[in-house]
């Protein structure tokens, strides 16, 4: 194997490298048919706006049965152009008991789950530290710091 002596020669190696391999991983993603999600359980929080719904809408895509858990009400779901091919659950992840629930449920009703992604969060509405009353502060901790751990 030849040595590199110069960054200019590294990265030559190193693109010549990638271009190398770059032809062996597409034809392998062909072979595969790029990203099959068929029959894959997904879990999706906060999946009925922004990150969350978009995750759950290219799984659903892609074959997967898709739960979307989130705090607002299944009629904002309905509205959404993603609504078929998807389970709702009305879910606070902030609350471990109300969580474990749904994820039995989903279990049930769907299979065990294969992908979870943790999309929900809640903002602190731009306080200042001070400011934010302890009630928010723990809920917004308990969404977005414990609320991806109930859902493990």
């Amino acid at each position: 194997m030849a040595q590199v002596s110069s960054p200019a020669g590294a990265t030559v190696a190193l693109v010549a490298g990638a271009m190398t391999l770059w032809p062996v991983l597409r034809a392998r993603r062909e072979r595969t048919g790029g990203m099959s999600a068929k029959g894959k359980v997904v879990i999706a929080t906060g999946g009925l706006s922004g990150l969350g719904k978009e995750i759950a809408e290219l799984y659903r895509v892609n074959g997967a049965l898709v739960a979307v858990l989130d705090i607002d009400d299944e009629v904002d779901m309905r509205q959404s152009p993603i609504a078929i091919g998807l389970g709702y659950f009305k879910c606070d992840i902030s609350d471990q008991q109300e969580v474990e629930a749904i994820m039995s449920t989903i279990q049930t009703d769907m299979g065990r789950q294969n992908v979870l992604m943790n999309c929900a969060a809640m903002s602190i509405n731009r306080l200042s530290f001070h400011d934010l009353p302890i009630g928010l502060f723990a809920k917004t901790v308990n969404t977005n710091l414990l609320g991806p751990a109930h859902t493990i």
